[in-house]
């Protein structure tokens, strides 16, 4: 289960992207500005890294770690504008999920933070989010 957070932007910077060699799909620059603005809130990040749905790094905190996942799909029409996705999962054990214990929720920590950042973000247009 993810929590989901999509929103429309021209805020980055989608055609001098690193490109991934995985599956050419945007997004890094989407993590690379979330990173400083997460670690300000006393969140552990790691290095950004390709994935063939886009890119990922694991976020920690209170011993608790996460999978964020950032991708952008560039709208044709409008240059650098896209469609920017933000999922957020939940590290559990096998154990907590046999159990049903831990879930990600709208409350979660680090939920609350990603999502306020965005809310926050004047150039975020339309944002959905989702469990």
């Amino acid at each position: 289960m993810s929590y989901t957070i999509r929103f429309y932007s021209d805020k980055f910077d989608l055609k001098n992207e690193v490109e991934n060699s995985i599956n050419p799909i945007n997004g890094i620059s989407v993590g690379e500005w979330l990173h400083p603005l997460v670690e300000r809130e006393n969140i552990v990040v790691s290095s950004i890294a390709e994935e063939d749905w886009g890119w990922y790094s694991y976020a920690t905190l209170h011993e608790q770690t996460y999978l964020v996942g950032y991708a952008a799909i560039p709208d044709d029409h409008h240059e650098n504008h896209a469609e920017v996705i933000i999922q957020i999962h939940k590290k559990r054990t096998l154990f907590e999920k046999i159990l049903g214990k831990n879930k990600l929720q709208q409350d979660d920590s680090l939920v609350k933070v990603i999502s306020a950042i965005a809310k926050n973000t004047k150039e975020f247009k339309d944002i959905i989010e989702e469990i």
